[in-house]
């Protein structure tokens, strides 16, 4: 979540949808995801898993998990993007069976992966 502006933040943060969940394995780190969102939509604001946990089915408990909640609080609709050249951030969302609504397009020269 350290790539989001402190005013975006902020803003999410204020949305009554808004939580964070993180993966220990003791007193370490190796997963964190947060949502934000009102009404009957939320929206997957950051995803992350340390490399050395990766590919071990971790970002799709937590994708399920954080459903699971919004799901709980009436949420019917949960978005994330996904960089279409990042095969890693593909694979996960047809894991979790997400369907493409929109493309969207970044500025060239950016880099977003």
């Amino acid at each position: 979540l350290n790539v989001l502006q402190p005013a975006m933040l902020q803003r999410y943060m204020s949305l009554p949808h808004f939580f964070a969940l993180c993966l220990l394995r003791g007193d370490e780190i190796v997963g964190e995801i947060a949502f934000t969102g009102e009404g009957q939509a939320a929206k997957m604001i950051g995803l992350y898993i340390k490399p050395n946990y990766r590919r071990m089915g971790l970002a799709k408990s937590l994708i399920a998990l954080g459903m699971k909640l919004l799901a709980d609080r009436n949420v019917q609709i949960v978005e994330a993007d996904v960089i279409r050249r990042n095969e890693a951030q593909c694979a996960l969302a047809r894991a979790c069976f997400a369907r493409n609504i929109r493309v969207a397009c970044y500025y060239p020269g950016l880099n977003y992966d």
